[in-house]
C-alpha cells in the first residue's frame, strides 16, 4: 500500500485557502479570483482547487498515480481500487 502524499500543501491549509477565495452573495457562491459562480458550495471548491491552487497533486494510497485535486482522487479510487477500499 502507498502512503497518501501530498506535495506541497496539507489538507487543511488547501481548505483555508478555498474558504478564503469563496464569497456568498445570495443564494450564489462566487469565486474571488474569477467570475465563476455556482449555487452549489462544492462545485465551487472544486472549482477554486482544480483551477486557482497549484501544490503538485496527491498521490494515491493504492498506486504511485497522482492526481491535481482532492475530488480527481476521490474519482480515481472509486474507478480502480473500488476493491481495495475498506
Amino acid at each position: 500500500m502507498y502512503q497518501l502524499y501530498f506535495f506541497f500543501l496539507a489538507f487543511e491549509e488547501i481548505d483555508r485557502i478555498i474558504q478564503s477565495k469563496i464569497v456568498k452573495h445570495g443564494g450564489e457562491y462566487n469565486c474571488a479570483d474569477c467570475s465563476f459562480v455556482s449555487r452549489a458550495k462544492h462545485i465551487l471548491t472544486n472549482h477554486i482547487e482544480s483551477k486557482h491552487i497549484e501544490y503538485g497533486g496527491i498521490m494515491c494510497q493504492f498506486c504511485p498515480k497522482i492526481l491535481p485535486t482532492r475530488q480527481a482522487l476521490r474519482m480515481h479510487k472509486s474507478r480502480a481500487h473500488k476493491h481495495d477500499i475498506v
